[in-house]
């Protein structure tokens, strides 16, 4: 009888703890990766045209910096003709948008472009898909692997400040970084810094001065990506 018991409780603690990881806004479901973060999940049965990635969603009283999507995430949506990707993902999985046959719009506000296997658009005609990114990041972007492949390759201006500028009145620079960046702030409403890396654990907290420049000391972070997070507003920073 105990152990019945055991495996029954053990059985709903799992599915609790399932159905608190996963969730769904705006008709787009996310995997829970941290406190923080969240991941793009399986999207197979979106039924949309259009889907526009936010950077932060909300749940449960919880705001979630986007900073991955998933494997397969909107696989063999056949009927899905333009995606939006937000700056603050920083990777994308294995065969995420291959299939959709009809995608005729890809707009990627990354200023750096991702590393990307050449499953992650499969199938999709690169040659009639326009690419839009950063004004200034075009001649990356039509030299990256993948990225490159795409016949039409448009900078947006609107989107070449959203790297360095946070929303909230905070300014970032410089960015790539080396031993020390400068978080100012200006009027913003929340006056907290956390820093994660790639995985989304946090390697960084401090606390900021309003209507300041403060400088955040990076030296003892390893090279790589890390999101930099100020309230509900994020960016990516290259340690290089």
């Amino acid at each position: 009888m105990f152990k019945k018991l055991s495996v029954l409780l053990f059985c709903l603690s799992v599915i609790v703890f399932a159905s608190a990881e996963t969730f769904a806004v705006d008709g787009i479901n996310y995997n829970v990766t941290s406190p923080t973060t969240v991941e793009v999940g399986n999207n197979q049965s979106y039924g949309g045209t259009t889907v526009s990635i936010p950077a932060n969603v909300s749940n449960g009283g919880t705001t979630y910096s986007v900073t991955l999507i998933g494997d397969t995430a909107f696989q063999s949506c056949s009927g899905l003709t333009s995606v939006t990707i937000p700056n603050s993902v920083t990777s994308i999985g294995m065969y995420a948008f291959a299939g959709c046959f009809v995608l005729n719009s890809i707009v990627c506000e990354i200023l750096t472009p991702l590393t990307i296997n050449t499953n992650v658009f499969a199938f999709v005609n690169k040659g009639s898909c326009s690419l839009t990114v950063p004004s200034s990041s075009v001649t990356a972007y039509k030299t990256a692997d993948v990225w490159k492949s795409f016949n039409s390759i448009i900078g947006d201006a609107t989107l070449s400040t959203t790297e360095s500028k946070i929303k909230n009145n905070v300014v970032l620079y410089p960015n790539p970084v080396h031993s020390e960046a400068v978080l100012e702030l200006k009027n913003s409403e929340n006056s907290n810094l956390e820093v994660y890396d790639i995985n989304g654990k946090m390697v960084l907290r401090k606390s900021l001065n309003n209507n300041s420049k403060n400088p955040i000391n990076t030296s003892n972070l390893p090279k790589g990506v890390y999101l930099f997070k100020v309230g509900k507003s994020v960016t990516k920073v290259i340690k290089s």
